[in-house]
C-alpha cells in the first residue's frame, strides 16, 4: 500500500467518524408492490430454500441440514430429548444439565463433590433449592453432612441419559422438599440398539502442565435379550480426570447400571441398580495477593489434600398399570439407597490454627428408603378435559454425621484446640410422608389451567454421638457444655398451588400466572 492510499483511507475515515449521525430515510416500495407479513415471508423462504435443496441434489452438490430447538412450551417447563442430547458432547451429568435454558452449574472443588445450581436468580448450592430426580429417585439429601439438600449426580452416566425435564417454579403438587426455585426430572434410557463401546482420551498440550495431565473415559453399554418384549440395560463406565491444576484433581470413578423391564401379569414391572464410586484431589481456596504478587500459580494449590472419596448404591422397583379405555394409568415404586461420603475442605487455610492448618473432615453415612404411588385419570370437569393425579409419597433417612477438624486427610485429636474428639457427630433419623392432587384442565385451546394441593408431614430425631464438649487439656466438661444436639420435632404443612397459561396467537407463545407456596425443610 502505497504512502498516498493511506492518507486517503485515514482522512476517509475520520471524515465519515466527525459526521454527525442522523436517521436514514427507509426506501420507498417500489410502485405495485405489497409488503409481505411474517408467515408470507416465512413460506416464500421455505418455499425458495426447498427449490434450491432440489436443484442442489439434482446437480449432484452436497446438502446441509440445520436443525434448531424450538422456543420452550412456556417460561416455566422446558424439556430436553434424546434426540437433542445426542449430538452434544458430555462426559459428566452437569454437561447435560448446562444445556437447560436459565439454568447455570458450575463446579467449584474438584470432580466429585456435588455440583452448584443457579437457577431462577437462586443460589441453589449444591441442592438446597432446586429438587433433583433420577428415574423418579430423589436426589437431594436432607440434613447432609455438607449441606442441606446436597445433590450429587456423579453417579449417572451421561451417555444413558434419555431426557432431561425441568420444572421452573414451586408450582406442580407432586414434587415436595426442595422445590423452591424448580425440579430437575432425569430419565436414562431402557435399552440400546446394539453392544456399544466408547473410548476418549486426551491431555494438555499447552500449559504447565502439557503432556502430564490425563483424561480418559471408557463407557460400554448392551441390552442382552432375556424375553420377547423386554427392555434389558447394561451400562459400564471407568474414567480418570488429572484437569488443569498443578496438582493432579486425579478424579477417578467408576460407575454401573442394570435394568430391565417387562410385562408381568396386567402391568409392567422394572427393575433397575446402580453402583457408584469416586476419588479426587481438589486444590481449594487460593488468596487472591499470592497470586497477584507471583508468589502462587492460580493453578496451584496452598493445601493440595483437599479432596475426597464418594460412593452411592441403588435400587429400585416398579410396576405400572395401564387402562386406555378408561384412560386411566397406575403405578408405585419403591426403592433403596446407600450414599457415603468423606469430604476433606480447607475454607480459611490457616487462619484458626497457624500450625495444623485449619481442614476439615465432613462425612455423610446413609441409608435410604421410599415410596412413590400415583393415580392418573382423564376425566371431563365442566366439560373440559382434565388429567388428574393424586398421590402419596414415603421416605425414611438413617444419617450418621460428622465433622472434625484435620491435617492432610488424617483426623486430629481436637476440634481446633478447644474440645477433645470431634466438632459434631450426631445419628439422624428423618422421616417424610406426603399426599397431593393436581389436575390439568384445558377449558379452552388458548388457556390451560394447573390447579394443585399438597400435604407433607416431616419429622427428625437426633442423637448425640459425640457427648457434651469436653476440654482438651483437663478432659472435663467445658464450662456451661451440654448436649444440645440431641432431640427430636415434627412438623406438618399443606401447600395450594395454581397455575394458569394463556396462549397467544402464536403456536408456541404462552404468558402465565403462577402462584404456590412452598417450604423448605429445616436440617436435623
Amino acid at each position: 500500500m502505497s504512502l498516498t492510499h493511506l492518507l486517503d483511507v485515514v482522512l476517509g475515515a475520520a471524515t465519515a467518524f466527525l459526521q454527525p449521525l442522523s436517521p436514514v430515510p427507509a426506501a420507498p416500495a417500489p410502485t405495485g408492490t405489497s409488503v409481505l407479513g411474517d408467515a408470507e415471508l416465512l413460506a416464500e423462504s421455505t418455499t425458495l430454500a426447498e427449490t434450491e435443496t432440489e436443484a442442489a441434489a439434482a446437480a449432484g452438490g452436497e446438502t446441509i441440514e440445520i436443525v434448531g430447538d424450538a422456543p420452550a412450551a412456556s417460561a416455566s417447563s422446558v424439556r430436553l430429548t434424546a434426540e437433542q442430547l445426542r449430538y452434544r458432547s458430555r462426559t459428566q451429568p452437569s454437561d447435560i444439565l448446562r444445556q437447560v435454558p436459565g439454568l447455570q452449574v458450575s463446579q467449584h472443588a474438584g470432580g466429585g463433590k456435588a455440583d452448584q445450581y443457579f437457577i431462577r436468580g437462586f443460589d441453589a448450592d449444591h441442592g438446597t433449592d432446586v429438587a433433583i430426580f433420577a428415574d423418579g429417585i430423589p436426589v437431594n439429601l436432607t440434613s447432609h453432612g455438607h449441606g442441606q439438600g446436597y445433590a450429587d449426580s456423579h453417579w449417572m452416566i451421561p451417555e444413558t441419559v434419555a431426557s432431561v425435564a425441568v420444572h421452573k417454579g414451586p408450582y406442580a403438587a407432586r414434587f415436595g422438599d426442595f422445590y423452591t426455585a424448580g425440579a430437575l426430572e432425569l430419565a436414562t434410557i431402557d435399552e440400546v440398539d446394539g453392544p456399544t463401546v466408547w473410548i476418549a482420551a486426551g491431555g494438555s498440550v499447552t500449559g504447565k502442565q502439557r503432556f502430564d495431565s490425563v483424561d480418559r473415559r471408557v463407557v460400554g453399554m448392551a441390552s442382552p435379550q432375556l424375553r420377547d418384549g423386554d427392555r434389558s440395560l447394561i451400562a459400564l463406565q471407568i474414567g480418570e480426570t488429572d484437569g488443569a491444576f498443578l496438582n493432579p484433581q486425579d478424579f477417578r470413578q467408576g460407575n454401573a447400571l442394570v435394568k430391565w423391564a417387562g410385562q408381568v401379569g396386567a402391568g409392567e414391572l422394572a427393575l433397575a441398580t446402580t453402583w457408584y464410586r469416586g476419588a479426587w484431589n481438589q486444590s481449594g481456596q487460593l488468596p487472591e495477593r499470592e497470586i497477584a504478587a507471583g508468589r502462587l500459580d492460580r493453578f496451584g494449590a496452598i493445601d493440595p489434600t483437599e479432596g475426597g472419596v464418594a460412593s452411592r448404591a441403588s435400587v429400585q422397583l416398579g410396576y405400572t398399570v395401564k387402562n386406555a379405555d378408561a384412560g386411566s394409568t397406575w403405578r408405585v415404586m419403591g426403592y433403596g439407597v446407600s450414599n457415603d461420603l468423606q469430604l476433606f475442605s480447607n475454607f480459611t487455610l490457616y487462619a484458626r490454627d497457624p500450625i495444623s492448618g485449619d481442614q476439615i473432615e465432613q462425612t455423610d453415612d446413609r441409608l435410604m428408603a421410599g415410596l412413590d404411588a400415583a393415580h392418573e385419570r382423564l376425566l371431563s370437569i365442566g366439560g373440559a378435559p382434565a388429567m388428574v393425579t393424586a398421590g402419596v409419597q414415603a421416605r425414611a433417612d438413617a444419617v450418621e454425621t460428622s465433622l472434625r477438624h484435620a491435617a492432610q486427610r488424617e483426623r486430629l485429636a481436637s476440634c481446633f484446640g478447644a474440645q477433645a474428639g470431634a466438632c459434631n457427630h450426631t445419628q439422624n433419623a428423618i422421616r417424610t410422608v406426603s399426599a397431593y392432587v393436581e389436575a390439568k384442565v384445558v377449558p379452552a385451546a388458548w388457556l390451560t389451567v394447573q390447579p394443585g394441593v399438597r400435604i407433607d408431614r416431616y419429622s427428625w430425631m437426633v442423637d448425640d454421638l459425640a457427648g457434651a464438649p469436653v476440654d482438651v487439656t483437663t478432659g472435663e466438661p467445658l464450662d456451661g457444655a451440654t448436649m444440645t444436639t440431641a432431640g427430636s420435632a415434627s412438623a406438618a404443612i399443606a401447600n395450594p398451588k395454581l397455575s394458569v397459561q394463556l396462549r397467544a396467537d402464536a403456536p408456541r407463545t404462552f404468558k402465565s400466572c403462577l402462584w404456590s407456596r412452598c417450604p423448605q425443610r429445616s436440617r436435623a
